[in-house]
């Protein structure tokens, strides 16, 4: 990071900056740092707001196996639904089968808080749209292999098809993995297949959250970041471009490494650095490649997680 390039960002007030941001572009692409307590009740403020079911038509969430939409239209709409089947709704994702990612409080609570609001409103919106491809755990393990590498292909049609191709808005929520504007997919995570088709569409939001492994190694790094954050007031939002943040390596946030698990829970690290327009690995990448907007909850140290009940669970990729 470079101390002289850039200007200093100005950063509002989180809740305000994301509605602006809203208004601003059919698609708000928020990355989400799994588990994070801060940013999803700042989620959950944005949808108990009624500026926001004004504003956005959809909410698009990696966090729901779309095998079961009818389910979740069904329970949002004040259908009694029985626990033990609403909670297939984010336990089946394909994304999170061997690792139980989404088996968080936070994710339950999510769903909760826009059935409340809708109830409370009497009104459809926001519709809730589920972008993890369908997949029945019956099927058995052979068909989680097939349905992985089409996750992000399935959420960027459900986004074209249920947003885009009504003129609608949407808020999209997802690891930051598939949300930036780089990745180390050659065929393009979400926002890289959605820009695509219709260049300009989105606007993304990564958080300030950085992984403990990434911690442990990068410790240096990491403290200059934070004094030079530590006069915003949490939770913040600021542009990236043209300030200081566009300098800062995005490899903090988005490591060029990730483990795998294996189906018979062996557990493999493997290199994923982030690719250009033809594929090739990149030696460089800039927060400012990747993102538009920064979202700051608060120091490194004083984030929680809200981790999944039933013992200790290791921290999810994004």
């Amino acid at each position: 990071m470079n101390d002289n390039a850039g200007l200093e960002p100005v950063p509002v007030d989180a809740h305000g900056g994301l509605l602006a941001l809203l208004r601003a572009a059919p698609v708000v692409a928020l990355g989400e740092a799994h588990w994070l307590d801060q940013q999803h009740r700042l989620i959950r403020e944005l949808l108990v707001d009624d500026r926001f079911a004004e504003t956005v038509d959809a909410v698009v969430v990696e966090f729901g196996n779309a095998l079961h939409q009818p389910l979740i239209d069904g329970y949002l709409a004040g259908e009694d639904v029985a626990p033990s089947q609403l909670r297939r709704v984010w336990s089946e994702c394909v994304g999170g089968w061997f690792s139980g990612a989404f088996e968080s409080p936070v994710y339950a609570a999510f769903f909760e808080t826009v059935r409340s609001v809708r109830l409370a409103s009497r009104s459809e919106r926001p519709r809730v749209l589920l972008g993890d491809p369908p997949f029945d755990p019956l099927d058995g393990v052979g068909a989680v292999e097939r349905v992985l590498g089409q996750r992000d292909e399935h959420f960027a049609r459900v986004v074209a098809r249920e947003v885009l191709a009504r003129g609608q808005r949407a808020l999209l929520v997802a690891g930051s993995g598939h949300l930036t504007r780089r990745s180390d997919l050659r065929e393009g995570n979400v926002v890289q297949r959605l820009e695509r088709e219709a260049p300009g569409c989105t606007i993304v939001v990564l958080p300030h959250y950085i992984f403990e492994d990434v911690v442990e190694r990068r410790r240096s790094d990491i403290a200059k970041l934070e004094r030079k954050l530590e006069p915003w007031r949490p939770p913040a939002l600021a542009p990236i471009r043209g300030t200081w943040l566009a300098e800062v390596d995005a490899t903090l946030y988005l490591s060029d490494t990730a483990r795998l698990l294996e189906p018979d829970g062996t557990e493999v690290e493997v290199p994923t650095p982030l690719l250009d327009d033809a594929g090739r690995a990149l030696q460089h990448v800039s927060l400012g490649d990747v993102a538009d907007a920064y979202l700051y909850l608060g120091p490194i140290d004083s984030l929680t997680l809200a981790k999944p009940p039933g013992g200790p669970v290791e921290e999810p990729s994004q």
